[in-house]
């Protein structure tokens, strides 16, 4: 019977470690890499098209990310975060509000986007003042006349933070999923008695959470099964 009992507990712990290696579905959206003999890495990221409607602020736009599944992929040892925004574009109609016959101004339509926590943990960092804005276009008007606009795309069309490693991450352990939200807000250049209500700039905001896990060492595991084996062996020939 005690050979029988050490056998499956060998077994069971070989196979919970190769799961570990490769979760598949275990969580949908988690891309994972084995990054060493006893390491796996695992990130998740949220990205979604948000707009910044003329002088008003827009709604902020949800985004999900994973908890760290410790059941799952093992003791959570590390956790890193990393905003991005990328251009999408800049277009709408501009209204000269001058009186003049004519007027000459210039307009680029931004945005700038701030991270707002939602469920996440307490310390998720903030976002760091990312922004984009179109290359200010020149812009001649007569009097409230009204013309389209179409942002030229900046020369940087992408820009992200340094990674933000977490030296606490004790919040970030459990199953399931917490929310945040990108929230646009106004980065515009202007020059002009310009109504730019119309114009729509957007851009693709981006979260990336990465997990880092420590794993049990299959080789090792693998060893101790057959030491374990062997020990019983060797007790069921000793016996009389």
């Amino acid at each position: 019977m005690k050979f029988t009992l050490l056998t499956s507990a060998s077994t069971l712990a070989l196979g919970s470690a190769f799961a570990l290696v490769a979760p598949g579905a275990a969580e949908a959206g988690l891309t994972c890499t084995r990054t060493g003999p006893i390491s796996l890495t695992c990130t998740d990221s949220a990205m979604a098209a948000v707009p910044q409607t003329g002088s008003a602020d827009s709604a902020d736009v949800p985004a999900t990310l994973h908890f760290a599944n410790e059941a799952v992929f093992g003791k959570l040892t590390g956790v890193t975060v990393n905003y991005q925004l990328k251009w999408v574009g800049s277009t709408g109609s501009l209204r000269n509000k001058s009186t003049n016959p004519t007027s000459s101004a210039y307009f680029g339509g931004g945005i700038d986007v701030t991270i707002v926590p939602g469920t996440a943990p307490s310390n998720f960092p903030p976002s760091l003042g990312l922004s984009l804005q179109a290359q200010p276009t020149p812009v001649s008007l007569t009097g409230h006349q009204t013309t389209g606009y179409t942002g030229i795309a900046p020369t940087t069309t992408t820009v992200q933070t340094a990674p933000v490693v977490l030296s606490t991450f004790a919040g970030y352990v459990g199953a399931g999923t917490f929310s945040v939200g990108f929230s646009p807000g106004e980065d515009v250049a202007i020059n002009g008695p310009l109504d730019y209500s119309n114009v729509v700039t957007t851009v693709d905001a981006t979260i990336s959470i990465t997990y880092d896990y420590f794993l049990p060492e299959p080789a090792s595991l693998a060893v101790l099964g057959s030491g374990l084996t062997g020990l019983s062996v060797l007790r069921r020939r000793r016996k009389p």
